[in-house]
């Protein structure tokens, strides 16, 4: 394992994926379904199939604070939460400032990076946002719905490698190898092509896939 994990939204899939035994996710799920939510990384000692030593090993990568008592957020925290819910995709960043932790800045760079990539597609992804603390991610998800039919998508077989490449995830080289084999071989049919590119062969293109449209 060598990213963050986080155990209250990830899907099992995404747990998985990320490295977990697949004991240990089913228990995670298990938890979550019958109502339980992980505040702490201690909180994950709650499910009898992680031992103390598989713990240990986890625990760098557990996207949870030690300790609810987060020392420059402190008087933040002691504030009570609102009842609202935001749609994360759609949100102006005068309402995000609604909700505990977040400020003007943070708000602008949620918003920024949203524009960025097109919108997101997994609550996952606030982890990139700058300057945005895992604690504060962690106060702010009950209050985020998302919807993932709101995201504007990188049409595959229209674009040009310059348009491509202003997607975070895409760089101009990436950009230029879809387009160049587009010219070769001809429209994309299956998203899985992208795989078979030379540039992609030694790395993860899964968090690209949902910006990509074949149409």
């Amino acid at each position: 394992m060598d990213e963050l994990f986080y155990p209250n939204i990830e899907s099992k899939e995404q747990l998985i994926h990320k490295g977990l035994s697949k004991r240990v996710v089913n228990n995670i799920i298990n938890y979550r379904n019958k109502g339980g939510r992980f505040k702490i990384k201690k909180d994950l000692v709650r499910l009898y199939s992680l031992s103390e030593m598989e713990y240990q090993k986890l625990k760098p990568f557990i996207a949870l604070p030690d300790t609810l008592i987060v020392k420059s957020n402190k008087h933040v925290l002691n504030r009570k939460p609102k009842k609202w819910a935001i749609s994360v995709n759609i949100f102006l960043a005068d309402s995000l400032e609604k909700l505990i932790g977040i400020g003007p800045v943070l708000a602008k760079r949620i918003v920024t990076f949203r524009s960025k990539l097109g919108g997101f597609y997994s609550l996952t992804q606030l982890n990139e946002v700058y300057g945005l603390p895992v604690e504060t991610i962690e106060i702010i998800l009950p209050h985020l719905i998302l919807y993932t039919t709101q995201i504007k998508k990188i049409k595959l077989n229209e674009m040009g490698a310059d348009e491509m490449a202003k997607h975070p995830y895409l760089s101009s080289n990436e950009a230029k190898a879809i387009v160049s084999y587009r010219n070769q071989h001809g429209k994309f049919l299956q998203l899985s092509t992208l795989k078979s590119l030379h540039i992609f062969r030694e790395k993860s293109i899964n968090r690209l896939l949902p910006y990509f449209d074949l149409n």
